[in-house]
């Protein structure tokens, strides 16, 4: 398993850049994922086989102050689906899919509710997942800065066994490391990630695609567990 892919940037209309990897299969039907709070888009590196196996491209932005994206202090939850608008534009990309795990459905619900015409399906991994507050990703954030392979232990070792065990191998220990180091780059934007999962943002107005589907539980454990997901997606 890879732990970490090529990126590329976009320029957005602000002078801001967002950074996106692609992962899966290159010619196959495209997938926007969005990650959660705490990670950034190396952990989709978890789904990459699986993408492959099934005929999808996995495109994976990172929000602002994420990894090599350009942070954006004073960003809303709908600042989102016009950064993807140019990011899709940008891969001549008219109609894709959305994948989200834990508190990236809030983002993911918004992008699929504004870019409705655009989106195929929408599929929700652990989307009921509690996310850190924002104390708690600050607080994260330090404990990774200065010991990310200590922090990642910390991190796994306060999830229940089944994630422990699904975790158990270095390689995808790896991949959370990278994922966490990336998240908490830039300080203070997971922290304001967080702060934004707790705050309105016009969600009751919002109509999703019909091909609309969740599957719950642990978003580390399913993000181990991708291929049904994938199968799904590969559907729409």
């Amino acid at each position: 398993m890879p732990t970490s892919h090529a990126t590329r940037t976009v320029a957005l209309p602000d002078r801001r850049l967002l950074e996106f990897a692609d992962l899966g299969d290159p010619t196959g039907r495209p997938v926007v994922a969005f990650h959660g709070v705490v990670h950034a888009h190396p952990i989709w590196a978890l789904a990459d086989e699986a993408a492959r196996r099934h005929g999808i491209r996995l495109i994976a932005p990172d929000r602002p102050g994420y990894a090599g994206s350009t942070p954006q202090p004073n960003r809303t939850i709908l600042d989102g689906p016009h950064d993807l608008l140019v990011l899709v534009g940008a891969l001549g990309v008219s109609d894709f899919g959305v994948l989200t795990v834990a508190g990236g459905s809030v983002y993911g619900t918004a992008a699929a509710g504004c870019l409705r015409p655009m989106v195929r399906r929408l599929a929700l991994v652990a989307p009921e997942a509690r996310e850190p507050t924002a104390w708690s990703a600050f607080r994260l954030g330090a404990a990774v800065r200065r010991d990310p392979w200590a922090a990642a232990r910390r991190l796994l070792a306060d999830r229940p066994v089944p994630d422990q065990q699904a975790f158990a191998a270095p390689a995808r220990q790896a991949v959370v490391v990278e994922s966490l180091t990336l998240a908490f780059a830039e300080p203070g934007a997971a922290a304001l990630d967080a702060r934004l999962q707790t705050l309105p943002w016009g969600r009751d107005g919002t109509t999703l695609p019909n091909a609309t589907r969740a599957w719950p539980g642990s978003p580390y454990l399913r993000m181990t567990e991708m291929a049904p997901v994938m199968a799904w997606l590969a559907r729409g």
